[in-house]
């Protein structure tokens, strides 16, 4: 697709995993939203941030090795190791992307 250009229907993006869900209609956009919302919140922050920035930044090493300069590696494994959710910590110094 990026070379030739091609154009794909949704469904056929939510079928190849180029999106995860297509709704039906913008009303049902919110709904989804806020579905999508709530699972990353189980996620360390620092990595969504990373994520993000990689993305958009074009940087993805860069921004894999700082995810390990947060408190998240340490709180995912530890509460992995006693069995409870992670109790993720926002940084100070992070921008709000």
């Amino acid at each position: 697709m990026l070379y030739s250009g091609e154009s794909i229907t949704a469904q056929q993006a939510e079928q190849i995993g180029l999106v995860d869900e297509v709704v039906p209609t913008a009303d049902h956009l919110d709904e989804a939203l806020k579905r999508w919302f709530k699972r990353f919140s189980y996620c360390a922050p620092q990595a969504i941030i990373r994520i993000k920035r990689a993305i958009l930044n074009d940087d993805p090493s860069h921004q894999f090795g700082l995810c390990f300069t947060s408190s998240d590696p340490r709180e995912g494994m530890q509460a992995f190791f006693e069995k409870r959710q992670p109790s993720w910590v926002p940084e100070e110094n992070e921008d709000a992307d």
